[in-house]
């Protein structure tokens, strides 16, 4: 059994992915920056074998798949270099997705899976192409070559990101969700990529990174292991859900039917994932479908901001609740736009890095 996946053979290199004389770079910063890629990829990868073998030897044992998976990416000057990650997908699931991003529930992910893709374990491969030399530890994602075709000519400027090598932490990736319309992203990017030229951008970059990251994980862990306890233990939210819940604190919502008529207008968010959220409302919903407004503020400075998404949303499950709240509903929903959806996982599902 073959232990990388193969995608490069789906994207034969095309003459317009080899056009470009972008470079960013001034000759010294170029040397620069590759020697302390280079250097430091080697310091990460030294510490990080035993944790990729331990990585390769659970999903090879868990399905008899490939252990990696390697893809065509678009690089500085828009050269096509195969990239490498841990395999998260099924086996021919690139086919499947096209030029699309993969959305939760495309595909049914094990738990192990979903931990890699969420804690970035899976790019790990990738410190193979900082070494040699396509990418950069700071710089935009690489691109594939779909979603190039598709996006080249309806965003401005988008062409600005191959002036540069791709990241393996991309300025974009820091700052928002997968979910983020790719207008914003290449927005993001182009605003940082003019700062590429100097080495201390990505000294300071990196380890503002390492540090939110570290944050991040003791964070989650310890929500982990507080829903663990409470389920566990103490027998609340004992229902199960497909993906992990957050609780977006502060956050409310506005109930109304289809047409607008507002039925309740502070009902309490308990928490929430990519597929359902969990209210307490005074309400009984009964009927079939629902628009819900989730709001919440977010403290930015010494500013209050208030954000919010509109969903559609039926009823999945009613439970029994004692309190001012009487309701306890368990509500399946759909952001109806992609701007909503946006708001949904950078302001609720907390999805960004940063």
């Amino acid at each position: 059994m073959a232990f990388v996946e193969d995608a490069t053979k789906l994207h034969p290199q095309h003459s317009r992915f080899r056009k470009g004389g972008y470079f960013a770079y001034t000759p010294w910063s170029f040397v620069t920056i590759t020697i302390f890629n280079a250097v430091l990829a080697i310091l990460v990868m030294i510490p990080a074998l035993p944790l990729m073998f331990l990585i390769g030897l659970t999903i090879k044992l868990k399905d008899r798949g490939p252990v990696f998976y390697k893809g065509t990416r678009l690089g500085i000057s828009k050269r096509p270099f195969a990239m490498y990650k841990f395999r998260t997908l099924p086996v021919g699931a690139q086919k499947t997705i096209g030029t699309d991003l993969f959305k939760p529930g495309t595909f049914c992910l094990s738990r192990f899976s979903k931990f890699l893709r969420d804690s970035r374990l899976d790019e790990l491969p990738q410190l193979i192409n900082i070494l040699r030399g396509d990418m950069d530890f700071i710089g935009p994602r690489p691109v594939r070559p779909e979603v190039y075709d598709e996006v080249a000519d309806t965003i401005r400027n988008y062409d600005l990101r191959f002036s540069v090598r791709p990241g393996l932490i991309g300025y974009a990736q820091l700052f928002t969700p997968h979910s983020a319309p790719k207008r914003l992203r290449a927005l993001i990017d182009n605003k940082f990529i003019t700062r590429k030229r100097k080495l201390s951008w990505d000294m300071l970059i990196i380890s503002y990174t390492a540090w939110i990251i570290g944050l991040t994980a003791l964070r989650k862990g310890t929500g982990h292991l507080t829903d663990l306890t409470r389920s566990q233990v103490f027998r609340f939210y004992s229902q199960t859900r497909a993906f992990d819940r957050v609780r977006a604190k502060g956050a409310s919502v506005i109930v109304s039917t289809k047409d607008g008529t507002v039925l309740e207008d502070n009902a309490f968010l308990v928490d929430l994932n990519e597929s359902h959220f969990k209210i307490l409302s005074t309400i009984d919903l009964n009927g079939e479908d629902y628009r819900f407004v989730l709001r919440r503020t977010i403290r930015r400075g010494r500013r209050d901001r208030p954000k919010r998404s509109i969903c559609h949303g039926k009823v999945y499950k009613t439970l029994p609740w004692k309190g001012n709240f009487k309701h306890v509903h368990i509500i399946a929903y759909e952001p109806v736009t992609p701007l909503n959806h946006y708001m949904v996982d950078q302001y609720f599902l907390k999805k960004s890095i940063v």
